[in-house]
C-alpha cells in the first residue's frame, strides 16, 4: 500500500493508518518499506509488538552502524531492542571467470589498507591471489565475454539477538563499544568475509576495498 500525505486529513493514508488496516487482514508478515526517522520506526515496533514478524530495510554502512543509528531514532530502547532479533547487511561483489583470471600481486595502496595480520594471510607462499586479467585475454573469454567475471555473489554480514546482547546494548553506544561488543558474541564482517573469499581466488581484493571498504 502507499503512503499518501494531504493536507486535508480525511485523504491522508499514514503509516500508521495502513498498520490499523493491514492488522485487521491478520497477515503472517509485515514488510515496511524502509526506517528512515522515528515515525517509521515507532510503526514498525508497534506491528512487530503484536506477535507479527516484520521485516524493513535501513540505510546505513554495516550491521555495527545499523545498530546505532536504529538507537539513536527517539524511541524506547527498551522497546526497540526486544523487538530486533536479526539485522542482515550485504554487498554484491563480481565472481572472476575462472578461465581468465590471473595471479594479483598486492599493490601499495591495496598494503597500506591491510593489517599486519592481514598482509601476512594474503602474502602466504601457499596463497595465489587473482584478478581479473588484460583487456586483450579478456575479450577471448566465450565464458565471460570480456567482463572478466561470472556474475555477482553477495557478501554478507549478520548479528542474531539474544537476551545477553540487548542488555548490553541498552548501556552502550559508541561504534568501538558495538563492535566489541559483536566480536565477543562470534560475529564476523563482511571485510573478513569478504578477505576469505580473496584467499580462495573467487573476488579481487580490489573489487573488496571498493564493495565492502575496511572500518578502520
Amino acid at each position: 500500500m502507499q503512503v499518501r500525505e494531504a493536507e486535508q486529513e480525511n485523504l491522508q493514508m499514514l503509516a500508521k493508518d495502513i498498520l490499523k488496516v493491514g492488522l485487521r487482514s491478520d497477515p503472517d508478515i509485515f514488510l515496511y518499506g524502509e526506517i528512515r526517522d522515528k515515525g517509521d520506526a515507532v510503526v514498525a515496533i508497534e506491528a512487530s509488538t503484536t506477535g507479527h514478524r516484520v521485516f524493513t530495510t535501513v540505510h546505513a554502512s554495516n550491521c555495527i552502524k545499523t545498530i546505532t543509528r536504529l538507537l539513536d531514532l527517539e524511541v524506547s530502547k527498551m522497546s526497540l531492542l526486544s523487538e530486533l532479533r536479526m539485522i542482515i547487511s550485504q554487498r554484491l561483489v563480481g565472481l572472476l571467470c575462472p578461465h581468465c583470471r590471473r595471479q594479483h600481486t598486492l599493490t601499495e595502496d591495496e598494503i597500506k589498507i591491510l593489517s599486519e595480520e592481514e598482509y601476512q594471510r594474503l602474502t602466504n607462499p601457499n596463497l595465489t591471489l587473482m584478478e581479473r586479467g588484460s583487456r586483450e585475454e579478456r575479450a577471448k573469454c566465450p565464458m565471460c565475454h570480456g567482463t572478466g567475471l561470472m556474475g555477482r555473489t553477495a557478501v554478507a554480514e549478520y548479528v542474531i539477538f539474544d537476551m545477553e546482547l540487548r542488555d548490553a546494548l541498552l548501556n552502550q553506544r559508541s561504534f568501538q563499544e558495538v563492535a566489541t561488543l559483536l566480536k565477543s558474541h562470534g560475529f564476523n564482517s563482511m571485510w573478513e568475509k569478504g578477505l576469505l573469499m580473496v584467499q580462495s581466488g573467487w573476488i579481487e581484493l580490489k573489487e573488496l576495498i571498493q564493495a565492502v571498504g575496511k572500518e578502520t
